[in-house]
């Protein structure tokens, strides 16, 4: 005769389900997050081996500028000239990423990653070139002998462009709080 008072706070679906776990929510559980793992170390590999590109082409633009080992004298008028926009964005980069929330790493390995997924994109868009001209001897010779005045030019704008867009999103900037704007 005396029922219980109805709980109303408890959820319908907490209701229907078992109060053990069974056999396939384990199974589920493990699937679930072995294919998580397997995710992040590709992930990771991935990410390793962007990073891995980007290092090793600017090791090599580097060696290709001062191949002669004789310092400023190395330098072209273009090797200046990116030199000094070089140090304009890095400028811009640290200015703006300093007022974001954004992880030092991560601030460190954005333009990395632009830069090796343009060194892809440069690469495969040369291969797709080649192999389009594939049949035609005298145009691909041409290509190449002209790629070697040019390459230098094109990964100069590569590297430009990648720290150029590496630059954190605007939503990410710390609001300033009423105290820091009275210093100010």
């Amino acid at each position: 005769m005396d029922e219980p008072p109805i709980n109303n706070s408890t959820p319908k679906a907490a209701i229907n389900q078992p109060l053990t776990k069974t056999f396939s929510w384990y199974l589920k559980t493990i699937d679930w997050a072995f294919s998580h793992f397997i995710a992040l170390i590709f992930k990771g590999i991935f990410f390793l081996t962007l990073i891995a590109i980007s290092l090793a082409s600017i090791v090599l633009e580097f060696r290709y500028i001062f191949e002669y080992n004789a310092g400023l004298a190395d330098l072209s008028f273009v090797e200046i000239i990116f030199f000094v926009v070089l140090l304009i964005l890095l400028k811009r980069y640290w200015v703006y990423s300093k007022q974001t929330s954004v992880h030092w790493w991560d601030l460190l390995t954005a333009p990395l990653l632009w830069y090796a997924k343009f060194n892809i994109f440069t690469f495969l868009s040369l291969f797709l070139i080649l192999l389009k001209l594939e049949s035609d001897t005298h145009l691909s010779n041409l290509l190449f002998t002209q790629w070697q005045h040019y390459e230098q030019i094109v990964f100069f704008i590569g590297t430009l462009i990648s720290l150029y867009i590496a630059v954190p999103s605007r939503s990410l900037i710390i609001k300033l709080t009423r105290q820091n704007h009275r210093t100010n």
